[in-house]
């Protein structure tokens, strides 16, 4: 079968699509990673005025800066996401939520009639830009001292808790399988793809120093790369800067999810719908629910926030 390629925002029009399903299966962002993010801006004497969710899909950033901005802009290249997102914050007066479609790379501060934004954050969005160009453009959006705020899990999870050979051996099998196929989806050969950005856990991006201080990158299961560890995938070339602060979280686990034999189903499927299914992956799949035999694992993800402050 010939898969459908996955190089572009256009990857994720979906007209018909279980949004609830598609929320509820992806590994969620705890309490823990927004005290990280919070705590970084009010160091940095930041404000609470305006933030801006880039790629922010159906929301599930913006929900909570809208618990701590007065205005939030929710910005998405994706026409779908975007009318989802307003469905789900049809509530929200529009005095508070502003929705926009662009791309991160066509971000211009004309589209923002209230000037400048204390906070920019893309939560698993900026691996789809052209870094180069969004990072810069990012930048200009940001008053001085806000905080960008970006963050990207992998597909590579690890079994953590009490540990199941035999589960874990057939998850990673499944995960192989789903690899073959997204090799056919994707770019494997440019250290610049999509994949080679996922693998170099963002520290391909460069962060210029006249316009950045303070960056740091906080990392979960470091060994393991965002897609596969196979010399074959494509590793971005790291622009880490010797003044910025590499560390690991204190809990490796900080992404997790425990999941059933549908929790991997819609784990699979929260990645790509169309693709990532039982149907292309019978054995596999059947393979992980005699594994689990009626029972849940834990599910730990590879995991990387970076954090920088607009000089």
């Amino acid at each position: 079968m010939r898969h459908r390629r996955v190089d572009s925002a256009a990857s994720f029009e979906f007209s018909d699509f279980d949004w609830d399903a598609y929320e509820a299966h992806r590994p969620k962002y705890p309490k823990a990673l927004y005290d990280i993010i919070f705590r970084y801006h009010a160091k940095a004497g930041g404000k609470y005025q305006a933030a801006l969710d880039v790629g922010g899909g159906i929301g599930i950033v913006t929900r909570e800066l809208l618990g701590r901005f007065k205005l939030v802009t929710l910005s998405d290249p994706a026409y779908d996401y975007i009318r989802q997102a307003r469905s789900c914050f049809c509530t929200v007066p529009a005095n508070r939520l502003h929705f926009l479609r662009r791309k991160a790379e066509e971000l211009d501060l004309v589209d923002f009639t209230d000037g400048a934004v204390d906070m920019v954050a893309a939560g698993m969005s900026l691996h789809w830009a052209n870094q180069s160009v969004a990072i810069p453009r990012i930048a200009s959006l940001l008053k001085p001292n806000g905080t960008f705020a970006t963050w990207l899990y992998g597909i590579q999870a690890v079994v953590g808790g009490k540990r199941k050979p035999e589960v874990e051996s057939a998850i990673q099998n499944l995960l192989r399988s789903i690899l073959e196929i997204y090799a056919s989806m994707v770019d494997t050969t440019s250290d610049e793809s999509m994949v080679a950005v996922m693998n170099s856990r963002f520290d391909n991006m460069d962060f210029d120093p006249a316009l950045w201080k303070n960056v740091q990158r906080i990392h979960a299961h470091p060994h393991l790369r965002c897609v596969s560890n196979e010399a074959r995938w494509p590793c971005a070339k790291s622009n880490v800067r010797p003044e910025d602060t590499v560390m690991n979280f204190k809990d490796q686990g900080i992404i997790n999810r425990t999941v059933d034999y549908e929790g991997v189903v819609g784990w699979m499927a929260s990645l790509n719908p169309e693709e990532f299914v039982p149907k292309y992956l019978p054995k596999e799949f059947e393979d992980v629910k005699k594994a689990l035999n009626g029972g849940s694992v834990k599910l730990e993800y590879s995991f990387v926030l970076v954090l920088a402050t607009k000089r």
